[in-house]
């Protein structure tokens, strides 16, 4: 309802417009897969995104921890389907 009453004020419509999605999805789930591999990691990745899941954000990776393995992760989503 906020962004309805600020859409309103025709100055602020091309900047809401801009930044707004065009459609607002609900995250159903979040998970975190990790690995200490790129293999596994996108092994992993692959057997959710046909799952339905998706990527938030880009991959992460943590070089040489005390293990001196580097870990590679990465955020998955799973909206509400609406």
């Amino acid at each position: 309802k906020d962004i309805e009453r600020l859409l309103k004020y025709k100055s602020l419509r091309p900047l809401l417009t801009f930044f707004m999605p065009q459609e607002i999805v609900m995250i159903q789930s979040y998970k975190v897969v990790s690995a200490d591999n790129e293999t596994t990691i996108e092994v992993e990745v692959a057997a959710l995104l046909k799952q339905g899941w998706q990527p938030q954000g880009g991959i992460a990776f943590i070089p040489e921890t005390t293990e001196s393995k580097t870990w590679y992760a990465q955020a998955m989503t799973l909206d509400d389907g609406a």
